[in-house]
């Protein structure tokens, strides 16, 4: 196998892992109907979903993404075989973790995107200056920090790989 079909195969494979582990935030979506405001419905129906489709479209497109961390693939080596260096393997891992991290922080921020709607802006409450208001403001720090961590991540896994080295020196 090449260094382009094990960074695929490896993409393929948490495409799956983000698909299975998605199966409990179905259960939001019979919620749906118990929601107040159509709004509410349209980020509960969003949040349920946007897990297993990041996980289809990660299936997909796992050639393209492998392309991308794995630029140098025609290396030759004189036993005929594809050397895959620890970077190429730290990069793929780095990628894995960030896909994880952003298709789980979707779900986490509808949900606090739902609370967030209906204890806020429903009720008024924004800005009324209360504990609760300032409650509702910082839960939603989480998910966005999260999600953007992910796609850190994994868009910069070949830099966090030289941060890496040069951390450890």
């Amino acid at each position: 196998m090449s260094k382009r079909e094990i960074a695929s195969l490896a993409i393929k494979l948490m495409g799956v892992f983000l698909i299975v582990t998605s199966i409990g935030y179905l259960s939001m979506f019979f919620g749906f109907m118990n929601v107040s405001g159509l709004w509410q419905g349209v980020l509960m129906c969003i949040g349920c979903i946007a897990s297993p489709a990041c996980g289809i479209l990660i299936i997909v497109y796992s050639d393209k993404i492998a392309a991308k961390l794995i630029r140098e693939d025609n290396v030759y080596v004189p036993s005929g075989e594809d050397v895959m260096t620890k970077n190429d393997v730290m990069a793929i891992a780095f990628a894995c973790i960030g896909l994880y991290i952003a298709v789980t922080a979707v779900p986490q921020l509808f949900s606090v995107l739902i609370r967030f709607i209906r204890f806020t802006v429903l009720e008024g409450q924004l800005f009324s200056g209360g504990v609760r208001s300032a409650r509702s403001i910082t839960t939603l720090i989480a998910p966005v920090v999260k999600l953007g961590l992910g796609v850190w991540l994994f868009v910069g896994s070949r830099g966090f790989v030289r941060l890496w080295h040069r951390v450890r020196g």
